[in-house]
């Protein structure tokens, strides 16, 4: 008998989906960017339900090329959104963040300096927001969008794609440094709730090109880190890293699926293990969705690869399972799996080989081959059994 699990797949054409995370009402906030008539981009906001079906859809931007990297739902019930906008040919754009409301209307909308705020935001305890930038700095607003304090780590870090709050009211960013060719290491940073240096990290070693995607504060008050490590001018690994609240390394994995393998989402799950997203492949043109499961000690439990593309976001659902973002070639835009990886869940019921069905009832007792309702199966050794099946 086969039945429908916790998964299914959804495309959405001429987008990228770079962020996902589950609403307060079981359903899912997803952000990217989309394809312009006049062949530019704008940011797209996408509210779905359970089961990924769109409850409204909103587009933000103006006439050149703008996009969203990361989303969250904050505690009114509406979304914050980083990423970029006014792109050309010629310039890089401004840093954007925008608040929307729970329906994704514009409440407010701020640009800062130039670059692009990356793949992380997140609303603070005080009700203001945190976020990482393509440079080597982080940026803290207030719940309206105006700037309290910007920090410039250089020469530690050249680049910041993620950065969190921790537990002491500090915050935790990763990224990487770069020491010339063929260098580049990844570095984490610990400061303190107004951007003061705790720590610094790096890890790498100085060899190839490592870098980090994400990072995650876990239960035991340590880090989780997901990104990539170099094994060769043309090879590299997605790469986890487990560190104590110093940073100071407690395990590390590298994994192998088709060729190269890239890591760029982490979360901690409920079994005290990982999920992981990104991608793999034999180069970029070529790379496939990878989702992976690891338990405590970093330790492959399994994985799935999903079509033609690489994911940037994955976080655990309330039911167990996981929900997946990203771009894809093959229109498979949004993903949600059960605890498993899977999408669909096969169901066996082992009986008595030797017997024969007679007949198909329904609930009113009435022979029917008909599907999608509860059937009566009788069998010749006076054995019955009800069942649903679904085509």
């Amino acid at each position: 008998m086969i039945g429908f699990g916790q998964g299914w797949i959804k495309g959405y054409v001429d987008v990228v989906s770079y962020s996902v995370a589950q609403t307060n009402d079981g359903g899912y906030i997803v952000t990217g960017g989309i394809n312009t008539p006049n062949n530019r981009s704008n940011a797209w906001l996408l509210k779905t339900d359970g089961q990924g079906n769109q409850e409204w859809v909103n587009t933000f931007g103006g006439p050149e090329i703008d996009g969203c990297y990361a989303v969250k739902q904050t505690t009114d019930g509406g979304y914050i959104l980083s990423g970029f906008i006014g792109e050309t040919d010629t310039s890089s754009g401004e840093i954007w963040i925008f608040k929307t409301d729970i329906f994704g209307t514009q409440i407010w909308s701020n640009t800062y300096v130039s670059g692009r705020a990356e793949y992380s935001v997140q609303q603070t305890t005080d009700g203001g927001y945190v976020i990482s930038t393509s440079s080597n700095d982080i940026l803290k607003i207030d719940s309206s969008g105006i700037t309290e304090w910007s920090c410039d780590y250089s020469p530690h870090i050249d680049q910041i794609f993620s950065i969190k709050q921790t537990v002491d009211g500090g915050y935790i960013m990763t990224g990487l440094i770069t020491y010339g060719a063929p260098g580049v290491d990844v570095c984490t940073i610990k400061v303190d709730s107004i951007g003061g240096v705790e720590w610094i990290k790096t890890y790498g070693n100085n060899t190839f090109f490592n870098e980090s995607r994400d990072i995650e504060q876990t239960t035991d008050g340590g880090y989780i880190i997901a990104g990539t490590k170099g094994i060769t001018n043309n090879t590299c690994l997605a790469w986890l890293l487990k560190t104590n609240n110093q940073g100071d390394t407690l395990w590390t994995n590298i994994f192998s699926e088709i060729y190269s393998t890239v890591a760029f989402s982490v979360a901690e799950t409920t079994d005290g293990g990982y999920i992981v997203s990104g991608g793999t492949g034999i180069d970029e043109s070529t790379m496939e969705i990878l989702l992976l499961k690891t338990d405590s000690n970093g330790n492959k439990q399994w994985s799935e690869v999903f079509g033609a593309g690489i994911s940037f976001s994955v976080e655990q659902t309330i039911d167990g399972g996981y929900i997946v973002a990203g771009f894809s070639f093959a229109n498979q835009n949004l993903i949600k799996t059960d605890a498993n990886g899977n999408v669909t869940s096969t169901i066996n019921i082992d009986g008595n080989a030797n017997r024969k069905l007679q007949k198909t009832v329904d609930i009113l007792g009435r022979e029917t081959q008909q599907t999608n309702q509860p059937l009566f199966y009788i069998y010749d050794d006076g054995t019955v059994e009800k069942r649903i099946v679904i085509e």
